[in-house]
């Protein structure tokens, strides 16, 4: 309820259509692209339906899905801080990127539920209703997922995000 209310509130904000309309594109449409989600692999389909609503990429073409017969029952996991401070934000960052990379290598799919924790008060609502003592960074969808060839988003060459520099000699 909390992940639809946010997701509600995220698409009543125009500067947030803007930003879905940046990242989403269509490789037929627009051409290939080093980043950004494909539409192919955020498009509703009668396989994609699942039991707690997912970011909708494309507000414009949701469509009522039926249910599949053998519908995903994932996992949640929620991220938590003791406090939400700048060096909490880090840390949470660094234990997601940990979490994702264990989940990787165990053949899971990870969807983030951010919507809950991208409006304030819907975060500090799931604080309260789950009776929280940290405060949530990030809630999570864990699961095997139906792996569709062709579904994979792009992604940037390392070289072009990272860059290795030598330590300096010691004198």
């Amino acid at each position: 309820v909390l992940v639809e209310h946010a997701e509600r509130e995220l698409l009543a904000d125009e500067a947030y259509h803007h930003e879905l309309e940046h990242w989403v594109f269509d490789p037929e449409r627009d051409g290939e692209r080093p980043d950004g989600i494909p539409v192919r692999a955020v498009e509703p389909g009668p396989d994609r339906a699942e039991e707690i609503p997912g970011r909708r990429f494309l507000p414009e073409r949701e469509v009522a899905v039926p249910v599949p017969r053998d519908p995903e029952h994932p996992a949640l996991l929620l991220l938590t801080t003791s406090t939400d401070e700048p060096g909490d934000w880090v840390r949470a960052g660094m234990g997601l990127s940990a979490l994702l990379l264990e989940g990787t290598e165990l053949g899971l799919a990870a969807q983030p539920l951010g919507q809950v924790t991208d409006v304030a008060h819907e975060r500090m609502r799931l604080r309260r209703d789950l009776h929280l003592v940290g405060v949530p960074q990030m809630l999570l969808r864990v699961g095997r997922a139906r792996v569709e060839q062709g579904l994979q988003t792009p992604r940037r060459p390392v070289e072009t995000v990272l860059t290795w520099e030598s330590a300096p000699s010691a004198p």
